[in-house]
């Protein structure tokens, strides 16, 4: 499963050509996968038995993470307002410019979804609700 990892940190959609749908997808496909063994690249590493609701806890942090974005937009701000409430990491860590470079890639996956659905606005470098 590589970076498909069931840990509860959730999904890394970061990179420049990941998108939260190819992700959702990508979920869906592995857990249809009629394996015996399901071998991921982190933390627990080795499921023996098929890994049930941990798949519906992974997607539910994409959703939570969501959630907290639109709750705090309930005024309009910046990408680096966004990041700086660390959304995606709950608090500022250490090398603290390595896990601002994570909130920001993926709080920017979520703005470009939501601005697709419609949920969201953007005029000049401030996002908010419609």
């Amino acid at each position: 499963m590589g970076d498909y990892d069931l840990t509860r940190f959730g999904p890394w959609y970061g990179d420049r050509d990941s998108s939260i749908e190819e992700t959702l997808s990508s979920i869906e496909r592995l857990r249809k996968v009629p394996a015996k063994v399901w071998v991921t690249g982190h933390e627990t590493g080795v499921f023996e038995t098929e890994p049930g609701i941990l798949w519906d806890e992974y997607v539910r942090v994409i959703e939570e993470r969501e959630e907290r974005l639109l709750t705090f937009l309930n005024k309009p701000r910046t990408l680096e307002d966004i990041v700086e409430a660390w959304i995606v990491y709950r608090r500022p860590r250490e090398p603290e410019a390595f896990f601002a470079f994570g909130e920001r890639a993926i709080m920017g996956k979520h703005l470009e979804r939501l601005l697709g659905q419609g949920l969201l606005a953007r005029k000049g470098s401030t996002f908010y609700r419609r």
